[in-house]
């Protein structure tokens, strides 16, 4: 087990993530764009064949629009990113006694505002931390709450308070709101916008180190239960069980196990579960 005071435990929760930004520029900017675009288009055109204005003023009015309602969207989205997550989940579908007693304790401990618990009724065994101006929501699923003992379970729920409390959780949460999940209700502009958010970040946006990031938020919920078997309790289970839900999707990055966790897909993406119970085992 790993000596630790409580003074250096908390310092390293509150230490700051790799990233500290809850998105990037490029993506809004290029969701921004894909809106403003068709829009221009379709403001300029009837402007100006109907002669209600000159061709150069109709483009500005065309921009004008296009932009504002571009920003309008994206604004709204990052406001409502957590419900954007959320709706995306299966309904909530039982509490657990146990599970709620260990929430209320660990979120006391890491100095976590109060939050949601949604369970989804899947074999899979995963959770996932969703945050957006405080307003937390931990989303488990029943493969995971049922196949866990509570020192494991403990681990897992205290995983999910370190992502709360260092912003981590907001920040993939803003993330998968602007660049996977659907801005508008248009298919067209819907599908340009999901290219334009996928596009601006594999060539634009600041990138994430989730490799070295999953294995430090480890480390960091082991500080805080101060019993490092019980998270490398938990993944060695959820290696076993399975942590690909049936509702993962767009919202794979969220997830405190990568759904594909099994597979080495080389530098820079997420570990496998092998490599973060291997690395628990060296505290």
């Amino acid at each position: 087990m790993v000596a630790m005071s409580e003074t250096g435990a908390m310092d390293a929760i509150d230490a700051p993530s790799a990233d500290d930004g809850p998105w990037s520029l490029p993506v809004v900017v290029a969701l921004v764009a894909s809106v403003a675009l068709p829009v221009l288009v379709v403001v300029a055109l009837l402007l100006g064949l109907t002669g209600l204005l000159g061709w150069i003023p109709a483009v500005l009015v065309g921009l004008l629009i296009g932009v504002g309602l571009g920003a309008f969207l994206v604004v709204r989205r990052i406001s409502g990113a957590a419900e954007a997550v959320l709706v995306e989940l299966p309904p909530d579908v039982r509490r657990y006694d146990r599970l709620d007693n260990l929430v209320e304790g660990l979120r006391l401990t890491a100095g976590v505002r109060d939050p949601a618990v949604h369970i989804i009724d899947d074999a899979a065994a995963n959770a996932m931390a969703v945050s957006r101006n405080l307003n937390h929501t931990l989303v488990l699923t029943t493969g995971l709450i049922e196949s866990l003992d509570l020192v494991s379970l403990e681990g897992v729920v205290a995983e999910l308070m370190v992502r709360l409390r260092n912003g981590e959780a907001e920040r993939d949460t803003v993330d998968v709101a602007l660049a996977e999940l659907p801005l508008v209700g248009v298919p067209g502009l819907s599908g340009l916008a999901a290219a334009a958010a996928k596009w601006a970040r594999r060539f634009g946006a600041e990138q994430i180190d989730h490799e070295n990031e999953d294995i430090l938020v480890d480390y960091r919920a082991v500080l805080l239960t101060r019993y490092p078997p019980g998270l490398q309790s938990a993944l060695e289970k959820i290696r076993d069980v399975g942590s690909s839900p049936a509702c993962a999707g767009e919202l794979a990055s969220l997830w405190f196990v990568d759904p594909e966790a099994s597979i080495d897909r080389g530098a820079g993406s997420r570990p496998t579960l092998d490599l973060r119970i291997d690395a628990l085992a060296e505290l």
